[in-house]
């Protein structure tokens, strides 16, 4: 009963996202039915649990997404993300598109995470989108299979869940050796073709991008002059720069900082064409709503997930795939997806396996880079199941319902990864 509850609880949640019932009251809903079930007081753990959870993540990000929303706004009403567009498309003309999640691979690359590069992307995603007749469906994929997939589980990542395996196995961060870059290009390359298969057969279908009523800043004077893109990718790049700048091997800039430095710069490098006042007085608060949605969301998903941690059925869940049989790099794989799916998360499941399953396969004989790059890779497959925070997220700051654009995810962030990770345990198993 109690396994039968986390799996009821994430089928509830998977199917209240799709009627877009509100995400909060959504994660409570399947957060009671996984309470239920395992036998635990519901309102003492919705305290002591969910709500811990879901006030400890608000605190933890607030003023990065307040400012990610800042940057954004200052992006678009500057004309940066205009020019950044235009010359996007000037030179890669109908490809422009194929160009946005490798900007966002490398904003991730350089520390930016996902949840603040869909702020920093999205007017410049709306316009290529717009300009190369791309179906909106398909922004907010782009935004996680660059920042929650490929650059995330990629050698030398920065990410949290890179970290997260390297640590934990006692690696270094570019760890994986041969079949480490083999299967994280092979995410890159095959989810691309994935896109492009997907765009084509949806232009096929007579898809197109639609302009909505939000979208009206998109619409500029033909006679407007917008910054030249060498500013607007110095604001782009300047977060990066600023987070990545190290003193005596440590991090002089916070990604709070950073991203202080970035609105900073845009600000002063684009003089008369901010409408200070009014971005003060109004547009921010607008901005800041969003933001404030989004983190609504995150927050939720994490309340959800730390209910889900607390109950019996997923210790149960744990010490099974724990102890799996059959091929070791297999078992990685299994035994990581189904804690990625339980989770929501492909970091929480890694925290959960690689210092608990990792060692018992490296004092197995197998190398341990292989193991945490395995286990990264893996990771970033079934946490994209809809019970998955970020992508909620990532959706309602594109504009978009889970039932309209969740499928291109199926295939480019679950399908992927997965195909990417069973391609390594094959290198592992033949080279290692």
């Amino acid at each position: 009963m109690a396994v039968l509850g986390i799996v009821l609880s994430i089928i509830v949640m998977v199917y209240l996202a799709s009627k877009s019932i509100n995400i909060i009251a959504a994660s409570l809903a399947a957060s009671v039915v996984a309470l239920v079930f395992n036998g635990l007081p519901v309102f003492s753990t919705l305290t002591e649990v969910y709500q811990k959870s879901f006030a400890s993540f608000i605190s933890s990000i607030l003023l990065m997404l307040l400012l990610g929303a800042t940057l954004s706004y200052l992006m678009e009403k500057s004309g940066c993300a205009a020019s950044l567009a235009d010359a996007l498309v000037h030179i890669f003309g109908k490809y422009a598109i194929f160009s946005i999640p490798v900007i966002i691979g490398l904003l991730t690359y350089g520390g930016i995470k996902g949840t603040v590069s869909v702020f920093m992307m999205l007017p410049i995603m709306l316009t290529v989108c717009r300009e190369n007749d791309v179906p909106r469906m398909f922004m907010p994929v782009m935004v996680q299979f660059a920042a929650g997939n490929f650059a995330n589980s990629a050698p030398g990542s920065p990410s949290v869940l890179n970290i997260t395996v390297t640590e934990a196995l006692g690696v270094a961060p570019d760890a994986g050796g041969m079949p480490g870059l083999v299967a994280s290009g092979a995410v890159f390359l095959i989810g691309m073709l994935f896109f492009g298969a997907m765009l084509s057969s949806a232009r096929n279908r007579g898809e197109h991008f639609v302009i909505r009523a939000a979208d009206r800043d998109l619409e500029r004077p033909e006679d407007e002059k917008l910054p030249p893109p060498w500013i607007a990718a110095s604001v782009l790049i300047s977060v990066p720069l600023a987070l990545n700048l190290k003193i005596g091997g440590k991090n002089v800039f916070s990604i709070v900082t950073a991203l202080f430095i970035g609105c900073a710069l845009c600000i002063l490098l684009n003089l008369g064409r901010i409408d200070l006042k009014t971005f003060v007085c109004r547009d921010i608060g607008a901005k800041f709503k969003d933001a404030i949605w989004m983190m609504s969301g995150l927050a939720a998903m994490s309340g959800f997930g730390a209910c889900v941690a607390a109950t019996e059925g997923y210790r149960t869940i744990v010490d099974a795939v724990i102890n799996l049989p059959g091929n070791p790099y297999i078992k990685i794989i299994v035994a990581t997806s189904v804690l990625a799916a339980a989770t929501g998360s492909a970091t929480s499941a890694c925290t959960i396996i690689a210092p608990t399953l990792g060692p018992v396969f490296v004092g197995m004989g197998l190398d341990p880079g292989y193991v945490a790059r395995l286990m990264a890779i893996t990771g970033t497959g079934l946490d994209s199941m809809p019970n998955n925070g970020g992508i909620i997220g990532i959706m309602q700051v594109c504009g978009e319902e889970l039932k309209d654009c969740y499928y291109p995810f199926i295939w480019m962030t679950i399908i992927t990864p997965l195909i990417s990770a069973f391609l390594m345990a094959g290198l592992c198993t033949v080279f290692g």
